[in-house]
C-alpha cells in the first residue's frame, strides 16, 4: 500500500491549543487528553485530534466511547494522530496493570504517530473492549499506524470475554508499528470474535509473544482468549515465548515475515481433537533458541510453504495428543529435517532442501519507514456546498501546479443532485476527515453515479462516507464510476475500504488490489487478469468470467448469501478463510438449495487452500459441487474443513474428465458422548505430487514486495483508503 501523509487540516483539534495539554513530562494531562476524547465522541465538535510533540502525563485510564447505540454505524471514523511517534509520547504513570486507553465501541478509529510508554507498570496501551451493556454502538475497524507500545503487559488488545463483552472488535489493522518490552504479547486477541487483525510491516523487539490468541480479561477474572491474527512483513526479534502463540483454533496466516533469535517462531499448544487452519509462507526463521522452530499442537491442516527455517533437532513438531495431523511442507529450504507420521497422521514432504544454516541469512529485513507529513495546495470545500460548487474546486485543483492537490471535507453533510466529474489525465485527491465527511445523493430513485472518472489519471478518495439508499433500502446508486483504466503498469487499490460491491471489466494491463478491507459485498470479475486480494473481512459473492485470475487470501464470510463462488473460467486461489453462509438474515428459501463452490462446465484451474466450512445453516450440507467437467477442468481443494460430512460432491465421481483433487481434508463426526470432533477425511481424486503444485502455483506467485508501486507516467493510478460507501452499489470500473 502507498502511503502518504498529509495534515493537519484547519479542523483539526489540537490537544495544546484547544484543551490546554502541556506535553511538558511533569503536569498531568490526563483531564486534557480525556476531555479531547469526549468531543470525539460528539457527531458535532470533532473528528480528528491532532496531538502536537511532547510528553504527556497520564495518571488513569483514558476513555473512548462510541455514539449511542441502536443508530446504526454511520458515524465513525474518528482519528488521534500524533506529530511524529517519536516525539509524541503518553506516559503511563497510573496504578500498576491498568490501560492507559480503553476504547468502547465506536466504529473504524484511527490511531497514529504516538508512542505510549507504560512506564514498565501498564497492564495494556489500547484496549478495544466493547461492552455490549453500556449502550453505545459496536467497535470494529479500529486502525493503528506508526505507533510504539513499549514497557508494558500488552500493547493492543481487542476482546474481552463475559457476559457484558465478546462482541466484535473485529477487522483491525496494524501497520508500521513497533512493540518494544511488552511482557505478554505486542498484539493478542481475547474473545471469539476479536477476528481478522491484520498485522503488517511491523516490528517485534523482546516482547514474550509477538502476536496471541491466548489470554483475556473476562468478567469475573481471567480466561483463555480466542480471536485471529494475520501477519505480513514483519521483523520478530527476541520473542521468548514465540512470535505467534494460538490456544484456540481459527485459522491463521504468517507470510514473509521474519524471525530472529526468538525461542520459536509459531506455538500452539495440544489442542485435541480440534483443527487450526494454518498457513507459514515465505518466512525467514533464524537463530530460534529452541531447537524446534515450529510447534503444532493442533489437527491442522497446516501449510508450511516456501519458508527458510533453521532448526537444529526438527523444522517442525507435533504435539497434539490426537494422532491423524495434516501437514503439507512444501518448497522450503532447511537445516533440520522433518518428522515422520505416527498413525494416520497425512505428513506430505514435496521439494523440501536441507542446506547449511550459513546459507539462510541472519540479517534483519527491512521495514518501511514511517511516512514524514506532505503539504498540497488544499480547496476547502464550504459547509452547504452544492455539486456545482464542489465541481468548480475539483476543476479549480486542475489548474493547480501541485503534483496530486487535495479538496479537502471537514466534519459536515453534503447533498450533491448531478454526477461529479474527474476527467482524464487529472491528478486530484478528495478527501475528508473520517466518516462525519458525508457526501449524500439527492434522489435514491436515480442511479447516479456520484462521481465519474475518466482514465488515465491520478485519483485519491479518502477517510470519507458516501451515502446513498432508496426508500426501500435498495443499494442502487453507483458510488464510483471509472472509465477507461486500462493501460500498461496502471494500478487499482482499494484498501480498508467498505465499497459495496466492486465489479470490474476488461482490465489486462492494470492491477487490481484490495488490501485489509472491513467488508466487501461482492466482487465480479469480467477479463481482469491481475487481481489480488490480501485479508478481508465479510467477503460476499464472487462472479468469475472470461479467463480472469484472481487469488485472494485470509478472508472472511458471514452472511446470507449461499452462492459464494461461481467461475466459468480463469486462474484462480482461495488461500486461509472461513465460509458460513446463511449464517445471517436475508437468504431465502431458494439460497439454500444452492452450494457455496459451484463449479458447472469450469475451463481452467480453480484452487480452495485451507478453507474453514461452517455449513450448519445450509440443510443439504453440501458445500462443493464439481458439476460438468470437461478436460480443461482443474479443481483443487486441499486443506479444507467442516463442521458438516458430505460437504463435496462430485457429480462425475473419480473417472471425471478433468482433474479434480480433494487431499489433507477434515470433516466432523459424532464421537459417542464426546460430541462432534474432527477427523480425517479420505483423499479423493487426484493427490499427485503435479497436481498439489498445480494447486499452489498461483498463491506461491504472488508479490510481497513492500516498496511502493512506481505507476507509469499515463497509467491509471487509483486510490481508495478508508473509504466507505454505504447503501450504495459500490464501485465500477471498466478498462475500456
Amino acid at each position: 500500500m502507498d502511503d502518504e501523509l498529509i495534515g493537519p487540516f484547519a479542523e483539526w483539534a489540537n490537544l495544546q491549543t484547544d484543551y490546554g495539554a502541556k506535553g511538558d513530562g511533569v503536569t498531568d494531562d490526563t483531564a486534557a487528553l480525556q476531555a479531547a476524547l469526549n468531543d470525539l465522541t460528539s457527531e458535532t465538535k470533532v473528528q480528528m485530534l491532532y496531538i502536537p510533540g511532547g510528553t504527556y502525563k497520564i495518571t488513569k485510564t483514558l476513555n473512548l466511547n462510541g455514539r449511542p447505540g441502536g443508530q446504526g454505524d454511520s458515524w465513525g471514523g474518528v482519528g488521534i494522530i500524533g506529530q511524529d511517534p517519536t516525539t509524541t509520547i503518553i506516559k503511563w504513570y497510573g496504578p500498576a496493570g491498568g490501560a492507559m486507553l480503553v476504547q468502547n465501541g465506536g466504529y473504524g478509529t484511527r490511531y497514529s504517530r504516538l508512542t505510549w510508554d507504560g512506564s514498565s507498570t501498564a497492564g495494556y496501551g489500547v484496549a478495544q473492549w466493547w461492552n455490549v451493556a453500556s449502550g453505545v454502538e459496536y467497535g470494529g475497524s479500529a486502525e493503528h499506524k506508526d505507533e510504539i507500545f513499549m514497557n508494558m503487559s500488552i500493547g493492543i488488545q481487542a476482546g474481552r470475554m463475559g457476559a457484558n463483552y465478546g462482541q466484535l472488535d473485529s477487522e483491525g489493522e496494524i501497520r508500521r508499528v513497533t512493540f518494544m518490552n511488552n511482557t505478554y504479547a505486542g498484539v493478542d486477541v481475547g474473545s471469539f470474535n476479536a477476528l481478522d487483525w491484520w498485522v503488517w510491516d511491523s516490528h517485534f523487539v523482546n516482547c514474550a509473544r509477538g502476536v496471541a490468541n491466548t489470554y483475556a480479561v473476562g468478567d469475573t477474572g481471567v480466561t483463555l482468549g480466542a480471536g485471529a491474527i494475520y501477519v505480513y512483513r514483519s521483523l520478530f526479534q527476541g520473542s521468548t515465548v514465540a512470535d505467534m502463540e494460538i490456544a484456540n483454533t481459527q485459522w491463521f496466516s504468517l507470510h514473509n515475515n521474519v524471525s530472529i533469535g526468538s525461542r520459536r517462531f509459531f506455538e500452539s499448544a495440544p489442542m485435541g481433537t480440534n483443527s487450526a487452519t494454518l498457513f507459514l509462507e515465505n518466512n525467514r526463521v533464524v537463530e530460534s533458541t529452541n531447537s524446534v522452530p515450529v510447534s503444532i499442537g493442533d489437527l491442522g491442516p497446516a501449510f508450511l510453504v516456501d519458508n527458510q527455517i533453521q532448526g537444529t533437532t526438527s523444522t517442525y513438531n507435533l504435539t497434539d495428543p490426537t494422532i491423524g495431523e495434516d501437514v503439507l511442507a512444501l518448497g522450503n529450504s532447511i537445516t533440520a529435517g522433518l518428522p515422520a507420521s505416527v498413525g494416520t497422521d497425512q505428513l506430505l514432504n514435496i521439494d523440501n532442501t536441507i542446506v547449511a544454516a550459513s546459507s539462510i541469512s541472519t540479517q534483519p529485513m527491512t521495514l518501511p519507514a514511517t511516512p514524514q507529513w506532505v503539504t498540497h495546495q488544499v480547496y476547502e470545500v464550504p459547509v452547504g456546498a452544492n455539486a456545482d460548487q464542489i465541481q468548480a474546486l475539483i476543476n479549480q485543483s486542475a489548474q493547480s501546479k501541485d503534483p496530486q492537490p487535495i479538496v479537502h471535507f471537514g466534519l459536515g453533510t453534503w447533498t450533491i443532485d448531478k454526477t461529479l466529474q474527474i476527467a482524464a489525465n487529472q491528478s486530484v485527491q478528495l478527501v475528508g476527515d473520517g466518516f462525519g465527511s458525508i457526501l449524500t445523493w439527492f434522489d435514491s430513485s436515480v442511479p447516479g453515479p456520484m462521481l465519474n472518472i475518466a482514465g488515465p489519471s491520478k485519483v485519491t478518495i479518502r477517510d470519507m462516507m458516501w451515502y446513498g439508499v432508496n426508500s426501500s433500502g435498495v443499494a442502487v446508486i453507483t458510488a464510483v464510476n471509472v472509465s477507461d483504466a486500462d493501460q500498461p503498469g496502471g494500478r487499482i487499490q482499494i484498501v480498508t475500504t467498505t465499497p459495496g460491491a466492486i465489479n470490474a471489466t476488461h482490465l489486462e494491463l492494470t492491477q487490481l488490489s484490495i488490501q485489509s478491507m472491513p467488508s466487501v459485498n461482492s466482487v465480479s470479475l469480467n477479463d481482469v487478469v491481475n487481481a489480488v486480494s490480501v485479508s478481508s473481512g465479510p467477503f460476499g459473492p464472487l462472479n468469475m468470467t472470461n479467463n480472469s485470475s484472481f487469488l485472494m487470501t485470509d478472508t472472511w464470510y458471514e452472511g446470507p448469501a449461499t452462492a459464494l463462488f461461481r467461475l466459468d473460467s480463469g486462474t484462480f486461489t482461495y488461500q486461509g478463510g472461513t465460509m458460513a453462509p446463511a449464517s445471517h438474515p436475508g437468504f431465502t428459501a431458494a439460497d439454500l438449495t444452492q452450494p457455496d463452490i459451484l463449479l458447472n462446465g469450469f475451463s481452467g484451474v480453480a484452487s480452495w487452500l485451507g478453507m474453514e466450512f461452517d455449513l450448519s445453516h445450509i440443510p443439504s450440507h453440501v458445500g462443493i459441487d464439481v458439476e460438468g467437467e470437461t478436460a480443461q477442468t482443474q479443481a483443487y481443494f486441499m486443506g479444507i474443513t467442516s463442521n458438516e460430512p458430505g460437504y463435496y460432491q462430485r457429480a462425475a465421481g473419480n473417472s471425471g474428465a478433468g482433474t479434480v483433487g480433494y487431499i489433507l481434508d477434515l470433516t466432523s463426526t459424532a464421537l459417542l458422548a464426546l460430541g462432534n470432533v474432527q477427523v480425517q477425511a479420505a483423499n479423493q481424486g487426484s493427490t499427485s505430487t503435479a497436481n498439489v503444485l498445480a494447486a499452489w502455483k498461483q498463491a506461491r506467485s504472488l508479490p510481497w514486495d513492500s516498496t511502493p508501486y512506481q505507476v507509469p507516467k499515463g497509467s491509471m493510478d487509483l486510490r481508495f483508503y478508508r473509504f466507505k460507501a454505504d447503501g450504495t452499489a459500490g464501485i465500477v470500473i471498466a478498462g475500456q
